[in-house]
């Protein structure tokens, strides 16, 4: 007997912000916290967008080969291209939002920027996958991005080196925005395609894979990321944790696009960007004004709202 909507939507994303948030923590320790002993860090992004997916792809895998074991189905009929096209955009999308932290773009700032992508990707859903959005669903999301960008809102105190990042950094987010707007888009269609949770997670990950092996190869990044975990073993402890994570928060997105639809998966990761910009304060000893508590107050109100909107029978609508 299926699990009520609801029960399935408040698991799917209770195991997302578990997730992702020790995914978060592991990251800023692997791209900002750790210095090896000559006092260089790890820059390589691709390859770690690679080995992220790559253990996307064997949870996924495994998933696979049970569900077609228990139903006795297996899809011959794949949209691969579209399924390779989302592939593209999301590995492109991770990578340079990692890229964007090397270049200088503060761990928070980078995770709450990430969190304005629900306006690019209403906006690729509705240029791509013909969805219609009511007035009610454009205050939540607003509402969230409004919050998170109180939160994530930084005084300057001066021109210090710590607080003046190259322009680099910023175009890099944008870029990776711009990307996760053509995945929404896309991954409506594909979801009327009736593709089976770990069909869609197996095979997105296999091309984001493919793609960031590629990409990683021809950057050389794989032989600079081996050597340095070679002579640096406690990263590679955390690449795997990473990893693993990334794995585990995976099948619950995998899961809330099965159930609701990529705004919904979007929402519930944009919560967890909240808590983990907050753990990251925590863990580096800084405090939050009043007045970023009041915006954090807006941001959840706005995610509070657009779940219970999409755990109804009402959501949004398709153009005919």
């Amino acid at each position: 007997m299926a699990l009520p909507k609801l029960v399935q939507i408040l698991l799917a994303s209770a195991g997302v912000l578990i997730a992702f948030s020790w995914h978060g923590t592991l990251q800023e320790d692997i791209l900002h916290n750790y210095k090896a002993a000559d006092g260089s860090k790890f820059h390589q992004t691709w390859f770690l967008a690679m080995l992220e997916s790559f253990a996307n792809v064997a949870i996924g895998g495994i998933g696979l080969i049970v569900y077609t074991s228990m139903y006795g189905t297996t899809r011959i009929d794949l949209p691969l291209g579209l399924i390779s096209l989302t592939g593209l955009t999301q590995v492109s999308s991770k990578s340079f939002t990692s890229m964007a932290q090397t270049y200088g773009v503060p761990f928070y700032v980078a995770t709450l920027a990430k969190s304005a992508k629900l306006l690019p990707v209403m906006f690729g859903s509705i240029l791509f996958g013909g969805a219609i959005y009511q007035l009610h669903e454009y205050a939540s999301v607003g509402a969230i991005v409004l919050g998170t960008i109180v939160v994530s809102w930084k005084k300057q105190s001066g021109s210090t080196s710590n607080e003046v990042f190259s322009i680099i950094g910023p175009a890099l987010l944008c870029t990776a925005l711009l990307c996760d707007a053509v995945t929404a888009g896309v991954q409506k269609r594909t979801k009327n395609s009736k593709l089976s949770m770990w069909d869609n997670m197996f095979w997105t990950n296999l091309s984001m894979t493919i793609i960031g092996g590629i990409v990683a190869l021809v950057l050389g990044e794989i032989d600079s990321a081996l050597s340095f975990c070679h002579a640096n073993p406690e990263i590679l402890y955390n690449i795997v944790k990473f990893s693993l994570m990334s794995a585990l928060g995976q099948i619950c997105i995998f899961w809330l696009i099965s159930i609701g639809d990529p705004t919904l998966s979007t929402t519930v990761t944009t919560a967890r960007k909240v808590i983990s910009v907050l753990l990251s304060i925590i863990r580096n000893g800084h405090t939050l004004e009043p007045w970023k508590w009041a915006g954090l107050v807006i941001a959840i109100a706005g995610i509070v709202a657009e779940v219970f909107d999409k755990s109804s029978s009402k959501g949004h609508s398709k153009a005919p």
